[in-house]
């Protein structure tokens, strides 16, 4: 949608009665963390080093949250559609209470923002999500 040389790059305005503007965010908190020490050594320091491991969802949880300011600036999206990886086909990676607990403030804080901001949240989670279902979907209105 941008036209014009490189020095003159124009935005078109998008006719939001046309239009349906939606942002895509991969990988989620769980893939990330999995992506930087391997999925084994993400899943042991669950137990091993939940410290450290509060500290680095914190630290992506802030990152993301940036994103999520300037995605809000630039495309005011009207939904967003957020990606992760929470389980296999027959069950999730991490039980529902350690998901509340590393995860669940941190996507409570993510999506806020997006309410806060005009945009609807829409999971797209992979894996077999029974077990975290209410939690993850509990999420003040949003």
């Amino acid at each position: 949608m941008l036209s014009g040389s490189h020095s003159s790059l124009k935005r078109k305005k998008v006719d939001r009665n046309e239009y349906f503007v939606t942002q895509f965010i991969a990988p989620g908190l769980f893939e990330q963390c999995h992506h930087l020490q391997e999925i084994q050594n993400a899943l042991i320091n669950f137990y091993e080093e939940p410290e450290c491991t509060h500290e680095l969802i914190e630290y992506l949880t802030e990152w993301e949250l940036q994103y999520a300011e300037k995605i809000c600036k630039y495309i005011k999206p009207d939904a967003i559609f957020h990606h992760d990886d929470w389980g296999s086909q027959t069950s999730t990676f991490i039980s529902p209470d350690m998901f509340e607990e590393f995860f669940l403030p941190s996507y409570k804080k993510i999506y806020g923002y997006y309410r806060d901001h005009g945009g609807r949240s829409c999971d797209s989670p992979c894996g077999f999500l029974r077990s975290n279902f209410g939690s993850v979907y509990d999420r003040d209105g949003n």
